[in-house]
């Protein structure tokens, strides 16, 4: 699916050291990585599933980068099963300025890919963490910054999740609980879910969603 569409940024979750491995001897000299790994430069290796990014070098050039793991404490660099939570969650972002042959159509941006809690009964602990989302984690940017989001949300786009970030002015495209938005001046255009038809068995029970990031001065 990457191999064949290439996309500029791609969001990852419950990404173990093993994919990430797996990826990179799959798409070599094309992606850099930015995960909890090369955040702490090595320091910090978690041993379960996290977040992750990839980027095409060759259009953009990522500049500062961070994560925090999901606690009442926020930002923070340990815990990940805080509000009541029974899985490791977290949200991991990163600032891009676009070069090359990118540098006529898109501006700076920052990147967020967050995985909340899951299930219906995760519903109070989604909430407490968007919550903490829009307190503590988006303000570290300022308020001029042009923002793309992207997850595995785990809940459709009625919910409180959707509800707090369409407050910030995301929009996008979703598909059942995974998610890309954008905050204007950047929008996601042509948004559409990629399904695993030729398979007996599924590679997951989620489907990955893409789209084009344009601005406001782009043609829709």
């Amino acid at each position: 699916c990457i191999e064949g569409l290439r996309p500029d940024i791609v969001a990852t979750q419950e990404t173990s050291p093993q994919i990430v491995g797996h990826l990179k001897r799959a798409l070599p000299g094309y992606y850099r990585w930015i995960t909890i790994s090369s955040i702490t430069k090595g320091k910090t290796k978690p041993g379960g599933i996290t977040c992750a990014i990839l980027y095409n070098s060759r259009r953009f050039r990522a500049g500062k980068s961070d994560y925090s793991l999901f606690n009442e404490s926020m930002p923070t660099k340990s815990g990940g099963m805080g509000f009541g939570g029974k899985y490791y969650r977290m949200i991991i972002w990163a600032e891009f300025e676009p070069i090359g042959d990118a540098a006529d159509l898109a501006v700076p941006f920052v990147f967020y890919n967050a995985h909340l809690e899951p299930f219906a009964g995760g519903s109070n602990a989604r909430a407490k963490q968007i919550q903490a989302i829009e307190e503590k984690i988006l303000p570290l940017h300022g308020e001029d910054a042009v923002r793309v989001f992207a997850g595995d949300f785990n809940e459709g786009a009625a919910g409180i999740v959707g509800k707090t970030l369409r407050k910030h002015n995301f929009d996008g495209h979703w598909q059942s609980i995974d998610w890309i938005l954008a905050a204007r001046p950047a929008r996601i255009v042509e948004g559409r879910s990629i399904r695993f038809t030729e398979q007996t068995i599924p590679p997951s029970d989620h489907q990955p969603v893409i789209g084009y990031l344009v601005f406001d001065d782009q043609a829709p």
